[in-house]
């Protein structure tokens, strides 16, 4: 039997239907928990799922005791061997995915297609015991095509995932390893210290590898803007109409005066009737923006429709399970080059849509796709395909480290 192992129900209903999975099977304990059972390819199958960080590194006082009681003689605590078990919100779901991993002959790995969906397929790997061996199913985005592409294209472990990714699974694994051992060291220990030096027990001081050197960003922007003082300063303009009759504004080349007598003193020593003796006029082409990752579209939503940050995940994360963009967090700002004939044709559907229908041109006066936004080199994982479409008259080109062990049972 093989067992197709997905993070969360939504990626797990998407392959279910592309694989023709037929009907879910709730979780009698709780139905939002479930499983299919076909036939994939001549072979036995069962697709479950999990609900996202189905494991975690164990807490400090999982190791010893002594570590209960947050005390400065016995930190830091640095395990020889970190340990992963279920959250305690998780446990049912863990079990239940435990039940099938442990009667598998092999397993597929569909998570999500980066370093995170690798580091919960082998915590949950790992944590359950599962001997048999795994290949990944690389689902770049939850496109029927896509899906159905990942599963006729299994990836081994060590095999490279593609030509934009240099790396393998393993490789990926290990990298989110190193960065979930370091979150944990760092906060457990750093919290422990910070609050005992500078909070309390009614105090938390939570310290993070990630959360504190943003904090101290905001707080550092926040002081300057605090301690900002106004300064007074003065530009100099003058008129100038050409021969034609034709008039224009100048500004003083050398900038602005700190002083208003000296901003004076300049204009008592031009007279009325300067000439202009050059005129340099320099023609200036501007790129096409760079497409959207999460970052710069939750900006652009907050500056354009006053949306917070997590409305925007939200739903970006509705739209990604709707089908309508790849994946909703993404550092790339790049598509691959193989994606150019879908970005094509999606164009061209786009350009039939009544909404857009005005702003269409004739395919051949299109320009030419480019580096700037399909480019192999630049891409990250799971590059987005929401994108800055410019609907414009003249469309522009679109653009194991740490080791580990297992304690649950």
């Amino acid at each position: 039997m093989v067992v197709i192992y997905a993070e969360k129900g939504s990626l797990a209903s998407a392959i279910a239907a592309v694989l023709g999975a037929g009907k879910r099977i709730p979780m009698k304990e709780d139905p939002k928990i479930g499983y299919w059972q076909f036939n994939f390819k001549g072979e036995d199958a069962v697709l479950c799922h999990g609900v996202g960080h189905l494991m975690q590194l164990v807490p400090a006082k999982s190791y010893d005791e002594k570590y209960a009681k947050w005390d400065l003689s016995v930190f830091p605590c640095i395990p020889d061997t970190f340990r992963i078990a279920p959250k305690s919100a998780t446990k049912s779901c863990a079990v239940f995915v435990k039940g099938f991993l442990q009667k598998a002959d092999w397993v597929i790995n569909a998570t999500d297609p980066d370093r995170e969906g690798e580091l919960i397929f082998a915590y949950v790997y790992q944590a359950c015991g599962c001997r048999a061996p795994y290949k990944r199913a690389w689902i770049e985005d939850l496109t029927s095509e896509k899906i159905e592409k990942a599963f006729d294209n299994l990836i081994e472990p060590q095999q490279i995932i593609s030509k934009q990714h240099k790396g393998t699974p393993e490789d990926l694994q290990k990298a989110g390893r190193a960065r979930d051992i370091a979150d944990n060291l760092i906060g457990t220990n750093l919290t422990v210290a910070a609050t005992l030096q500078y909070g309390g027990a009614d105090n938390l001081m939570g310290v993070g590898r990630v959360q504190t050197p943003t904090l101290a960003m905001v707080v550092q922007r926040e002081r300057d803007i605090l301690n900002f003082v106004k300064k007074p300063f003065w530009k100099l303009t003058a008129a100038f109409t050409t021969a034609a009759g034709e008039t224009f504004e100048a500004e003083y080349a050398e900038g602005r005066f700190d002083t208003e007598a000296a901003a004076k003193e300049m204009l008592e020593r031009c007279t009325e009737q300067g000439t202009v003796q050059d005129v340099t006029a320099k023609h200036r082409s501007e790129s096409a923006p760079l497409l959207y990752n999460t970052t710069q579209l939750q900006i652009a939503a907050s500056r354009k429709l006053g949306w917070e940050a997590a409305k925007t995940t939200k739903i970006a994360q509705q739209l990604y399970e709707d089908h309508l963009i790849s994946y909703p967090r993404t550092s790339s700002e790049h598509l691959t080059e193989e994606m150019i004939p879908e970005v094509t044709l999606t164009l061209q559907k786009i350009m039939k849509m009544p909404e857009y229908s005005q702003y269409a041109v004739p395919d051949a006066d299109w320009q030419k796709f480019g580096k700037r936004h399909f480019n192999n080199e630049k891409v990250g994982s799971h590059p987005r395909l929401f994108r800055r479409y410019q609907f414009r008259k003249i469309l522009p080109a679109f653009p194991m480290t740490g080791s580990c062990c297992m304690i649950w049972s």
